[in-house]
């Protein structure tokens, strides 16, 4: 059982009470929020802004939660913990981005033309062989007699 398995399924959202601790200013906490979760000054302030709740961060285990906000705490914000419902749990389904590459993929136009690659020589080791090949007058080898010289 790994540590990952030792919950009980519960999950929690840290919530931004919009107010302040008392033991910081507003400018000290907003610097500390800054230092603390490598976000901008204009984030940090955004988020201490209005007296509104925020959520931080969702569907967390007890104890990642609990870590996320004691550092919120420590900071000078006033934050709590929510019990998350099942109904907002709801969404963990994922998809992968080939399912959905795959899956939305358009067909081809109809009528549309490949371009064969094997029209023209690329190479330069290929165009080389081919232009000796055509100026000593011997046959071409298999795979040079589909190569046309544009030049």
């Amino acid at each position: 059982m790994t540590e990952l398995d030792n919950t009980d399924g519960r999950r929690f959202q840290v919530v931004l009470s919009g107010s302040l601790t008392g033991e910081f200013d507003k400018a000290t906490t907003s610097l500390n929020l800054q230092q603390t979760f490598h976000i901008s000054r204009a984030h940090a302030e955004k988020m201490l802004g209005d007296n509104d709740e925020h959520v931080v961060k969702m569907n967390l285990q007890e104890d990642i939660a609990i870590s996320m906000l004691t550092h919120l705490i420590k900071s000078g914000c006033g934050a709590f913990l929510e019990e998350m419902t099942v109904a907002a749990t709801a969404y963990d389904e994922k998809r992968f981005r080939t399912e959905r590459r795959q899956r939305y993929r358009r067909d081809p136009r109809p009528g549309a033309i490949m371009a064969d690659r094997r029209i023209q020589a690329r190479r330069s080791v290929e165009i080389q062989q081919l232009m000796e090949t055509l100026r000593d007058g011997k046959k071409l080898p298999l795979h040079l007699r589909s190569y046309a010289m544009h030049t």
